[in-house]
């Protein structure tokens, strides 16, 4: 299902299981490190790239285009942590290439305007936040793609400013 509009919330995955397709990805701290594109402190779960290529074949099918975010610099992956220096630096690296599990919604949003995605939950990769000393997050998202056609989105009607 193809989902634009206002963001749906979900306190906890318990009540969306259902809704909710299960993948797992790999844990890398500090990728490209030793590359032109490095950034310290960023933690990522590269996750399999059909997942992006099958949601932007999905998205095709209802006439939303997008550059597959396989082929970006991370390939398919969940940010976990973006540039912010752990409390507990000495909890780095713990989960190096462990496999996590996470649970992706169905649901394909896009009502940026400039990207699509799925929303995904994940206690494993909130418990591994809080061991590294920041709020526990169960919900991320993994980027399907840039789109093709982007639009505007007036926020403001919306009462965001």
């Amino acid at each position: 299902m193809v989902y634009k509009g206002s963001t749906p919330f979900f306190s906890t995955k318990a009540n969306h299981e259902k809704a909710m397709f299960t993948s797992t990805g790999i844990l890398q701290y500090d990728p490209g490190k030793g590359l032109k594109h490095f950034d310290p402190w960023w933690a990522l779960l590269t996750c399999d790239d059909e997942v992006s290529r099958y949601y932007a074949w999905l998205l095709k099918r209802h006439g939303v285009e997008v550059y597959p975010n396989d082929k970006g610099l991370w390939g398919t992956h969940v940010s976990v942590l973006k540039g912010a220096v752990p409390p507990n630096q000495d909890q780095w690296g713990k989960y190096q290439d462990f496999e996590v599990e996470i649970h992706l919604n169905h649901l394909v949003r896009y009502d940026n305007g400039k990207h699509a995605w799925v929303d995904v939950y994940s206690e494993d990769l909130s418990a591994i936040r809080q061991e590294l000393g920041f709020d526990a997050k169960p919900w991320y998202h993994m980027t399907i793609g840039r789109l093709v056609r982007p639009f505007d989105v007036d926020f403001t009607k919306y009462g965001i400013t």
